[in-house]
């Protein structure tokens, strides 16, 4: 089919002019290829997670490992698509030891005054897109060679949609429903707008 801008074209959910490297707390919504529950399955109100969901979550929870200035809140991996929060914080230099915490992260004029950073700071400073982009590519990489370990024969179709879904956490309100929501899908999984 011929590209077409009325059909084909991707509205994006990025805020524009917004720098999604810059201090703040995110809520993340990824989802899986055409709804596929890759990740295992709800039983009795609870996530029991398959191979690829332990896989999904273990991941996850590593990422303050490769990006020391990330902070994980709640997060939960479901069938067919994960939910986390996400904290980034700036580098800081020498001189300056502050640091992003639940009672000053929300409002953008809580925050501290922006101060140079040497080039490495900013080159090692990835933005939300980045991260969520790695994550990503490595929980198909590691879903994909556990698959051919074991069914070689056997495609694996792609893990996950294009893009993701995000959200600026901007204030404590915001924050504590978020959370509760992210812990609570499990238990809603018939009600929620993935169910398939």
């Amino acid at each position: 089919m011929k590209y077409n801008p009325k059909i084909h074209h991707r509205r994006s959910v990025r805020l524009e002019g917004y720098d999604y490297a810059k201090e703040g707390m995110y809520f993340v919504t990824i989802c899986c290829n055409n709804k596929i529950h890759f990740f295992g399955e709800v039983k009795n109100e609870k996530m029991e997670l398959n191979e690829f969901g332990k896989i999904a979550h273990q991941l996850w929870e590593n990422l303050p490992e490769r990006w020391p200035h990330i902070i994980l809140g709640a997060f939960q991996i479901m069938p067919n698509h994960m939910h986390g929060v996400l904290l980034i914080q700036r580098p800081t230099t020498n001189e300056d030891t502050t640091r992003l915490n639940r009672s000053n992260l929300y409002a953008p004029s809580s925050l501290p005054d922006e101060k140079p950073f040497s080039k490495l700071q900013w080159a090692t400073r990835p933005y939300l897109g980045q991260i969520i982009g790695a994550y990503k590519s490595m929980v198909s990489t590691e879903c994909l060679k556990s698959h051919k370990q074991k069914t070689p024969e056997n495609w694996l179709d792609k893990i996950w949609q294009r893009s993701f879904d995000e959200r600026i956490i901007r204030s404590e309100e915001a924050f504590e429903k978020i959370t509760n929501y992210i812990i609570k899908n499990p238990a809603k999984w018939k009600e929620d707008k993935f169910f398939s």
